[in-house]
């Protein structure tokens, strides 16, 4: 998988790089690509790298260390909150969801993705992109493995409820009792997030 350089590394050193990229996509209106020089691929992180790789959340505890920090652009988008705040939200959905590592950003910050009252082509479509890249994701499950969730329901994003992946779902169809019944072996399923989308999303 393929990441951006610029959202790697400590807080310190991904904070100010990423708040200009994200001011400036919302003041032109679109995110700025990035080159083959720009990005790296997962298989090249640090080897003492933190845990998880892949970070959702920022903490304290995790600032000095080196993550891929995909918490990003729900951090440092500086989203106008007024009656703007849907193009902003949407200029921030239409430059990530076509990649997988903006995929991610999506995921850890899914207020950006449309309720599918309001915009059912887009939500669709990034349901439709969760399948695509899921492949992608669990053959690299080791980068999301977070020993401390493990209390919470399971070591991955998908195996918790404290995650904001589940949320989305249950806003675009999936039944909230479903998250409940299925505790906990479901949950366990590298599969399970795909089959709940087929059955009650992209039915």
């Amino acid at each position: 998988m393929m990441v951006p350089k610029l959202f790697c590394g400590t807080s310190k050193e991904v904070h100010a790089k990423a708040k200009r990229y994200f001011t400036k996509a919302l003041k032109t209106g679109h995110l700025s690509e990035f080159n083959a020089e720009e990005m790296m691929e997962s298989n090249d992180f640090p080897v003492d790298c933190g845990k998880p790789a892949i970070l959702f959340e920022m903490a304290y505890h995790t600032g000095a260390t080196w993550h891929y920090r995909a918490y990003c652009a729900g951090q440092y988008s500086i989203v106008r909150t007024d009656e703007n705040f849907f193009l902003d939200a949407q200029t921030l959905y239409d430059g990530l969801v076509k990649h997988d590592w903006g995929l991610l950003m999506l995921i850890a910050s899914s207020h950006y993705v449309p309720k599918p009252e309001r915009d059912l082509e887009r939500n669709r479509h990034f349901f439709e992109r969760i399948l695509e890249a899921w492949p992608v994701f669990v053959a690299e499950k080791h980068l999301f493995y977070d020993e401390s969730m493990i209390f919470y329901g399971g070591a991955y994003f998908w195996n918790h409820a404290s995650h904001s992946l589940w949320p989305v779902m249950v806003d675009s169809g999936v039944p909230p009792e479903v998250f409940d019944r299925e505790f906990p072996t479901e949950r366990m399923r590298d599969d399970w997030v795909p089959e709940l989308i087929k059955t009650y999303i992209l039915k």
